[in-house]
């Protein structure tokens, strides 16, 4: 691949099938430009688990598309759906 993973994937958002409702990623997709461009510009949730040691979110400001799932993501239901994939 010619480009970082998350850059891929923001490339890929715009060609998501219209049904999409959720993504699930693993942690290396936990971006915010991500959680905006699948939300606003898609009507998707984007879903991808914080890196391993991050406290929170981090101090930057975030949209309401990561906030709402940051965490489900960390609740036992969000951890066994992560686990599964």
């Amino acid at each position: 691949m010619n480009y970082p993973e998350p850059q891929t994937a923001r490339l890929l958002i715009a060609h998501l099938p219209p049904h999409t409702r959720f993504v699930l990623a693993d942690n290396n997709y936990d971006r915010n430009h991500l959680y905006k461009q699948a939300g606003f510009d898609c009507g998707v949730q984007w879903m991808a688990p914080p890196k391993r040691g991050a406290k929170d979110v981090g101090h930057h400001q975030h949209r309401d598309w990561r906030l709402a799932v940051t965490h489900w993501l960390g609740s036992q239901a969000g951890r066994r759906l992560i686990k599964q994939h």
